[in-house]
């Protein structure tokens, strides 16, 4: 099928929906109001409150394991416990599920929450360890190029810990 046939196709398809009296999601018109009080303000705040927790939690480890306390690091730090991806991904898939249950849009959140968590326990983790041996090699060969920042992936264990933390800011959020 050439792209003119497809394209012929796509709006014959269109045409028939539509003669059965049935829009398409993107097709109907919905106010911002309407879209809040659908529940999906509780999906977007679960995921903001999920990170929010996570890189809370991850502060006060690093504020008691250093003694000292960095807002700009408390809110952009990568890698450490909890994992804060881990936690807005699974924010946003259990409220999803909460709000909608078995759906595609749960679907979609469940497929982006295993590919995030495996990019945060294999490739992240795997570019810590490299960037720690690579600062290893430039003191041994003695550069003085500035270190490579080495807390970046994580562990299994952050990544769950993660997971945990975005369900249950998902369950608050949502009030269940």
């Amino acid at each position: 099928m050439d792209m003119v046939a497809g394209g012929r196709w796509l709006l014959a398809a269109g045409q028939q929906l539509a003669a059965t009296g049935h829009q398409p999601v993107f097709y109907q018109e919905q106010n911002v109001a309407d879209w809040f009080a659908g529940g999906n303000l509780a999906i977007l705040l679960s995921c903001l409150a999920g990170w929010f927790l996570a890189q809370a939690v991850k502060a006060v480890i690093e504020m008691v394991r250093l003694r000292q306390f960095n807002l700009v690091k408390a809110v952009f730090a990568t890698g450490g416990m909890p994992s804060a991806h881990a936690a807005s991904v699974s924010a946003l898939a259990s409220a999803i599920f909460l709000h909608e249950g078995l759906s595609t849009a749960f679907a979609v959140a469940l497929i982006l929450m295993f590919v995030t968590l495996r990019d945060a326990v294999g490739v992240r983790l795997a570019v810590s360890d490299h960037a720690q041996r690579l600062n290893e090699l430039a003191i041994q060969q003695g550069l003085s190029t500035p270190p490579l920042p080495i807390n970046i992936g994580h562990t299994p264990t952050e990544v769950l810990v993660g997971v945990i933390t975005g369900m249950i800011a998902a369950v608050v959020i949502s009030g269940w």
